[in-house]
């Protein structure tokens, strides 16, 4: 394996270390987590529906007003 390969795959571990993810138990429902005050979050949901070949995708930013609050934004894509 090339050096430059090596570092690609070094960096995409270390980008994925870094992030703060949250685990989800199930896959289509959202969790009782709130944004942190002051903190912002982007989701990005791809789903593709094999009936009609569609892919539709979702964006959502949220912010966090407070320890309890957060606003969020989302858009619909659909292809």
């Amino acid at each position: 394996m090339s050096l430059k390969w090596k570092m690609m795959v070094l960096t995409f571990f270390a980008a994925a270390l870094a992030g703060n993810l949250s685990a989800r138990p199930f896959l289509w429902n959202y969790s009782a987590a709130v944004t942190d005050k002051g903190e912002f979050e982007m989701e990005y949901y791809n789903t593709y529906k094999s009936a009609t070949s569609i892919f539709s995708q979702q964006v959502e930013v949220a912010y966090g007003l407070s320890e309890k609050i957060d606003l969020g934004i989302y858009q619909m894509l659909d292809n």
